[in-house]
C-alpha cells in the first residue's frame, strides 16, 4: 500500500473515531427565503487540532449536499481557514427546498468530511413570515404622555437585498430607526423601531408594520402586515353635565346626566350644587333625578372619578319658576273668567231657546182657536143649506184668511135672516 493510501486510511479512521465535539458544525435548524431572492446560510465548524495545519491550506473547499444526494456549491462568503463556512445561494427555487449538509472538501488535501448537522431551507413566493411587532417596554398599556416604543422585526435571509419595513401609525410626531441584527444562530434580521408620545386620541388605534422583500430581477414580493392596538391610560377627560330641561316650574322632576371619557373607565360620579354661595354634595351616580323646589335654583356640577384621577364638569344652570300667591290668584282669575264666559254663553243659549219655544206655543194656541171658530161657522151654514146641497160634492174651497172667513159668515147670516122675515 502506498504512503498516500495509508495516510488516507489513517485520516478516515481518525474522523470516524472523533467525538462530536471534535467535528462539529453550527448552522440554523431552519431558514426561510423568498423565491427570486438569495439565501444566506450562516455556518461555522470545528475540526480536531490534528487537522489544523491542513485547514490552513484549505481554500474554496466547501460544498453542500442536499439530503446527502445532490451537491450544490453556492457562493462561499466565509473563510474556511478561519472555520467560517457561510454560503450564499442565489436564485433559489421552490424545487430546491430541502435539508442541506455542509461538506468540507479541501482541494489538494486529504481533509474531507461531511458534517451530520444540517439546515432545512424552504422558499416561498410570499414573504417567509409576517413581521414580529411588539412593544419594547413589554407593557400592554402606556400612560398618557408616556413614550410608545414599538419594535418590528423581520428575517433577512438575503443580506444583499434586505427587506423593506413600512410603518402605518396615527398622525403624531414620531421617530423611526432601522438596523440589522444577528440572531444567536447567525441569521440576519431587520429591526425597525417606532417611537412617539402617547396621546388620548391614540387609544384603541391600530399601528401596522409591513414587510416586503426585494427580488434579484427587480421589483419586490407581496407585503405582509402585522398590527398592534394601542392602549393609552388616562384619567377622566371631556367631563360634561347635561340637564333635561330648564327653566322648569316648581314641583317638576328634572334629570341630570354626566358623561366622561377615561381609560380605565369612570368608576363613580358625584354631583355638587351651588345654590347659596356654598358648594354641597347632592347625590351620586351618572344620572340624578330631582323633584325641584324654588330653592333648588342655582349651579350644578358633576365630578368623574377613576383610578387615574378625577375631573369636574363645567357649571350647569338650573332655574326653577316659583308658583307664588299672585300667580295662583291670576291663574284662578283666568280660570273663573273662562268658566264665566262659557257659563254665560250656555245660559244665553238656553234663554233664547226658551223664548222661541214660548213664542211658538202662543202661535200654535191662536191657530187652534181660530180653527175652532171657522169650523163652527161652517156648521151653521151647513144647517141652513138644503139636503140636496149637502149631498152634492163640494168644490174645493180656497184658503182664505181668518178675517175674510169671518166676514163671509156674517154676510150669510144676514141674508138668511132677511128671508125668514
Amino acid at each position: 500500500m502506498s504512503a498516500a493510501a495509508v495516510r488516507l486510511v489513517v485520516v478516515c479512521a481518525v474522523m470516524q473515531g472523533a467525538t462530536g465535539k471534535q467535528w462539529t458544525v453550527t448552522v440554523p435548524q431552519r431558514i426561510m427565503g423568498v423565491v427570486g431572492s438569495c439565501i444566506s446560510v450562516p455556518c461555522s465548524f470545528h475540526v480536531p487540532d490534528s487537522f489544523a495545519a491542513e485547514l490552513k491550506n484549505c481554500s474554496g473547499g466547501a460544498i453542500w449536499r442536499k439530503e446527502k444526494l445532490y451537491i450544490y456549491s453556492g457562493h462561499l462568503l466565509g473563510d474556511l481557514r478561519l472555520r467560517n463556512c457561510t454560503t450564499v445561494f442565489n436564485h433559489f427555487t421552490k424545487e430546491q427546498s430541502g435539508s442541506y449538509f455542509f461538506r468540507l472538501d479541501c482541494p489538494k488535501s486529504t481533509l474531507k468530511f461531511t458534517f451530520e448537522e444540517g439546515v432545512h431551507i424552504t422558499v416561498t413566493t410570499a414573504p417567509p413570515s409576517p413581521p414580529s411587532l411588539s412593544a419594547m417596554s413589554h407593557v400592554t398599556s402606556v400612560p398618557l404622555g408616556g413614550l410608545v416604543r414599538l419594535r418590528c422585526v423581520a428575517m433577512a435571509p438575503c443580506p444583499n437585498l434586505p427587506p423593506s419595513l413600512t410603518w402605518s401609525a396615527p398622525e403624531s410626531v414620531r421617530k423611526e430607526s432601522t438596523r440589522i441584527l444577528q440572531t444567536p444562530d447567525g441569521q440576519m434580521m431587520v429591526n425597525s423601531t417606532l417611537t412617539f408620545k402617547a396621546a388620548m386620541q391614540h387609544h384603541n388605534k391600530t399601528v401596522t408594520c409591513s414587510v416586503s422583500y426585494p427580488l434579484s430581477a427587480g421589483g419586490s414580493s407581496e407585503a405582509t402586515t402585522t398590527s398592534h392596538t394601542l392602549s393609552v391610560l388616562y384619567g377622566p377627560q371631556n367631563t360634561a353635565a347635561q340637564l333635561s330641561a330648564s327653566p322648569v316650574p316648581e314641583g317638576s322632576v328634572v334629570i341630570f346626566s354626566c358623561t366622561s371619557d377615561a381609560n380605565p373607565s369612570v368608576s363613580a360620579y358625584t354631583w355638587f350644587s351651588n345654590t347659596n354661595g356654598t358648594v354641597v354634595q347632592v347625590g351620586e351616580g351618572q344620572t340624578l333625578p330631582l323633584q325641584v323646589k324654588q330653592t333648588h335654583s342655582g349651579l350644578y356640577e358633576c365630578q368623574a372619578h377613576s383610578e387615574r384621577g378625577t375631573q369636574r364638569s363645567g357649571p350647569l344652570v338650573l332655574e326653577v319658576t316659583a308658583l307664588s300667591t299672585g300667580t295662583c290668584r291670576r291663574s284662578t282669575d283666568w280660570l273663573f273668567i273662562v268658566c264665566g264666559v262659557f257659563s254665560g254663553l250656555y245660559f244665553l243659549t238656553v234663554a233664547l231657546l226658551f223664548h222661541k219655544y214660548k213664542g211658538l206655543s202662543r202661535r200654535l194656541t191662536q191657530v187652534e182657536k181660530r180653527g175652532e171658530n171657522t169650523i163652527y161657522a161652517n156648521l151653521q151654514t151647513s144647517c141652513i143649506s138644503s139636503d140636496y146641497d149637502s149631498l152634492q160634492p163640494q168644490p174645493q174651497l180656497k184658503k182664505t184668511s181668518p178675517e175674510l172667513a169671518n166676514y163671509e159668515n156674517a154676510a150669510a147670516l144676514r141674508k138668511a135672516s132677511n128671508k125668514t122675515r
